[in-house]
């Protein structure tokens, strides 16, 4: 509906601009005409022929010279034939006017007066410094018509009122428009993305983590146990099976029905789809052993837990204060990776490496040091929260989630296509990356995100669940958030 709006807005904001150039432009006057506005012109034609009228009268009465009226007349008579091509070129041609010759639509020149015995009569002839071209006769000055060839001195192009007006009331029309256009877009476009309903609340359960698969099914792991939804997050129920507190879930990419949960002292595996659970304690020492050999058992504090994209049974977990573990056979057994783990990690994804036997890319939340990322297993780290206007704009980061079916790319540098869209819930809403946390973008959620999951797939949901515990869904992969 924006785009369809967009496209409606721009295309009569074009329509508007082009209107007045699409009129058709009025024929050129003839060679060295005065630019002029059809009105000024007519009424330049009406004092051409009305001067010609005159002129014939005062040769008629013996107030101008023979030589004088013929100079004055030619003159008169090609400003009004120009004037009248102009104004009426169609009447000209119909009446045989042609450049050079004198058209039957102007007044025929008057014979010179004749007295009685044939001579001209002596009010015809010019008085003593009179018989000058354009001179006064009886106070009438007939150079009033300039040459067509000469240009008005110190007169600029004559510039219509109306034409003016016309264009001013066009181009505040368009502005106007275009200002109203933006507008409505921009309204649009925030009420659709800003209107967050809220699809289910789960009130004092504490969420923590979030897995959703294809399928619509939905896993979300609370302080008050796990939850489950079979409707995208419409209805949930809670698994009595797992009723302790739960810091993290995961589905494994080679098993659909597989599931893991994992809190402080415990790890849980489903191969059923979480209708049953089998649940083992998850103790420092024994089934994570600690880099101290002689240290005591103790429950573990798992943070987070990622399962890879691609190689069953391979999982990877953080322990807080101990390091980063992997196991090769769904949990039963793990081993350290790396102890240099951040501190306060809230969640943990694997996204699969551009080499198909390499080791893939690990992505952490902290919940003090924003997003980091692997390359080798907790080896080393380094920061992935985007830097300038794409950085994260907060360092409390609670949620990660991966889909690597959203058909969105970025290249790198070096000329590489990454596939796939990294999310990030935080206390500030919810951001996506394509780039591998190199550069972030915010979604039009606004909320303390808590969990976020991405189904993955041909599914384009997208559940993110905020501190207290109310559900939203997208249908579009973030674009909007409206519960439909």
């Amino acid at each position: 509906m924006i785009a369809a709006a967009t496209v409606v807005v721009f295309g009569l904001v074009v329509a508007a601009l082009a209107l007045p150039l699409a009129r058709r432009r009025r024929a050129p006057l003839p060679a060295g005409a005065l630019l002029a506005d059809e009105g000024e012109l007519l009424e330049e034609r009406e004092v051409a022929l009305s001067a010609l009228r005159e002129l014939d009268l005062d040769h008629a009465v013996g107030k101008l010279a023979e030589a004088d009226y013929h100079a004055l007349r030619e003159r008169y008579e090609r400003r009004a034939l120009a004037l009248l091509r102009a104004t009426d070129p169609e009447r000209v041609a119909a009446e045989g006017g042609r450049p050079g010759a004198r058209s039957a639509v102007l007044p025929p020149p008057r014979q010179p007066a004749i007295g009685a015995t044939g001579a001209a009569s002596p009010l015809a002839r010019p008085a003593d410094g009179l018989d000058a071209p354009g001179a006064h006769r009886n106070g009438k000055d007939h150079s009033l018509v300039a040459p067509l060839t000469a240009p008005a001195p110190a007169r600029p192009a004559p510039v219509s009122d109306r034409r003016g007006r016309c264009t001013a009331l066009v181009a505040a029309s368009v502005a106007v428009l275009f200002a109203l256009g933006v507008g409505a877009v921009y309204l649009v476009g925030s009420r659709a993305q800003g209107d967050q309903r809220v699809v289910a609340t789960l009130d004092g359960i504490g969420p923590r983590g979030l897995a959703l698969a294809p399928s619509g099914r939905a896993f979300l792991a609370s302080a008050g146990g796990l939850w489950t939804s079979g409707d995208d997050g419409t209805a949930w129920q809670p698994l009595g099976a797992l009723d302790g507190a739960l810091r993290a879930v995961a589905l494994s990419g080679a098993h659909p029905t597989r599931v893991y949960a994992v809190g402080p002292g415990l790890l849980a595996r489903s191969d059923d789809g979480g209708r049953g659970w089998v649940q083992q304690p998850a103790q420092l020492g024994e089934l994570f052993p600690d880099a101290a050999s002689d240290a005591t058992p103790v429950p573990a504090d798992l943070r987070a837990l990622a399962a890879d994209p691609t190689v069953a049974d391979r999982l990877w977990a953080v322990v807080e204060g101990a390091g980063l573990y992997r196991s090769d056979d769904g949990g039963q057994s793990w081993t350290l990776r790396g102890s240099a783990t951040p501190a306060n990690a809230t969640a943990l994804v694997a996204v699969a490496g551009d080499a198909p036997d390499g080791p893939p890319l690990l992505f952490l939340a902290s919940a003090t040091e924003g997003v980091l990322a692997t390359t080798d297993e907790g080896a080393s780290w380094s920061h992935a929260s985007g830097a300038l206007n794409g950085a994260l704009p907060t360092r409390r980061v609670s949620s990660l989630a991966f889909d690597a079916d959203s058909g969105e790319t970025a290249t790198t540098p070096d000329g590489r296509t990454l596939r796939g869209t990294l999310y990030a819930g935080t206390d500030e809403g919810l951001f996506k990356s394509l780039d591998r946390g190199q550069s972030w973008t915010r979604l039009p959620l606004r909320a303390s995100i808590a969990a976020v999951g991405v189904a993955g797939g041909d599914s384009r949901v997208v559940l993110a669940v905020d501190r207290d515990g109310r559900v939203y869904r997208s249908q579009n992969r973030g674009v909007t958030w409206d519960g439909s």
